[in-house]
């Protein structure tokens, strides 16, 4: 029953809280965002391990870097872009105040490295799963939108 579970709630979200490991009852739930990396620090190897990309998405990745590359002509700095918005959108995620960034958001952002970079070839490449959102906002000579390929593609 879950009702017999104790819970443990925090409210600060980046904080580590030590206390966790000491933990000894059997059915905890953690409550809120563990988003301190000393909370995993000690499976780090075990971790690595499990989120290592497959042979066939590595080259698949690889592949499309070479390709880009040999377009741009030379050395090319790539910058990796997540747009969430599908998830987000919803009214129970936009309640709790979840939302997602203005276009100017990335309009800035992207400036902001054209900036610093300027005689740098930049490609952005953009995964995202909205993905019309993205081709109709951020089309750029320097942009890459990536398809709808697999999910590990996108992480690569």
């Amino acid at each position: 029953n879950f009702f017999r579970w104790t819970t443990f709630h925090r409210e600060n979200h980046a904080q580590f809280y030590p206390s966790y490991f000491n933990l000894r009852k059997k059915k905890i739930t953690l409550w809120g965002y563990l988003f301190s990396w000393k909370f995993l620090d000690h499976a780090n190897d075990e971790i690595r391990r499990e989120f290592t990309f497959h042979s066939g998405v590595q080259q698949h990745r690889d592949e499309l870097f070479r390709q880009l590359t040999k377009q741009r002509g030379g050395d090319v700095v790539f910058v990796g872009v997540h747009v969430r918005r599908g998830d987000f959108l919803a009214e129970r995620h936009q309640n709790a105040g979840f939302g997602v960034p203005q276009l100017s958001y990335y309009v800035k952002a992207f400036a902001t490295l054209r900036e610093l970079l300027p005689n740098s070839s930049l490609v952005f490449i953009v995964a995202s799963d909205d993905l019309t959102w993205c081709e109709s906002n951020l089309k750029a000579s320097d942009v890459v939108i990536l398809n709808k390929r697999s999910p590990g593609l996108h992480l690569a």
